[in-house]
């Protein structure tokens, strides 16, 4: 599952890619505006340890620059993180014996944004950015036993944006409501002495964003 959804996310950039080369080859006076980066909330639950291919998150997506369509982009977010025993322990979802416990967490998303305003003041830019995707979020959890949640959900997203220069951003807070359209089990569940109660329609997950704009 996670390679089909980087798969996603080379194909969204070469498309986006060839259209935009395309729409300016045909005379067009949009730019292509890219943003790239990560999301740091979850990498700093595990101090930053061990990333690499089993512990990163990325993030890429577009706003569209073309006139009558500057309000509008898409974002796509990826990420496969380990939860260590101590950011389980605070998890308030999780009871009983926390000791030992550790996981992963995998999410896919595909936002579609809406841009309402923008607020520029000197080389800082704020705008408010609401968005609505599908999603996929993949929750391990461990011990001497495994609790192993997959779902395809959909989403309504909420990020602040703080833009510098008009090259690199900060988004916080980040929100991602989602609720479930299909689940391999039930939210709830145990694993030897630990009892696992999450929400049986949804999640919702705060998260930080750090990345740069590419302008051309």
């Amino acid at each position: 599952m996670n390679w089909l959804i980087i798969l996603l996310l080379f194909n969204f950039i070469f498309s986006s890619i060839a259209i935009g080369t395309t729409q300016e080859m045909n005379g067009g006076k949009e730019r292509i505006n890219f943003h790239l980066g990560l999301e740091v909330a979850e990498l700093l639950q595990n101090n930053f340890r061990n990333l690499g291919p089993k512990n990163f998150t990325l993030l890429f997506g577009q706003q569209f620059l073309e006139k009558g369509s500057a309000d509008f982009g898409y974002r796509l977010l990826v990420m496969n993180v380990e939860l260590s025993t101590e950011h389980l322990s605070k998890n308030s979802f999780i009871k009983g014996d926390k000791s030992g416990l550790k996981g992963n967490l995998r999410v896919g998303r595909l936002y579609f944004d809406w841009y309402p305003i923008e607020k520029k003041i000197y080389f800082m830019k704020f705008q408010p950015i609401i968005s609505v995707g599908p999603g996929y979020t993949n929750t391990i959890i461990k011990n001497s036993e495994v609790f192993d949640l997959k779902s395809f959900t959909l989403s309504a997203g909420f990020r602040l944006q703080y833009e510098l220069f008009d090259r690199f951003f900060i988004e916080f807070p980040v929100v991602d409501v989602f609720g479930y359209c299909w689940r391999s089990r039930s939210a709830r569940g145990t694993i030897g002495e630990t009892m696992i109660d999450f929400p049986e329609w949804g999640m919702i997950f705060l998260w930080i964003n750090l990345g740069a704009n590419i302008r051309f």
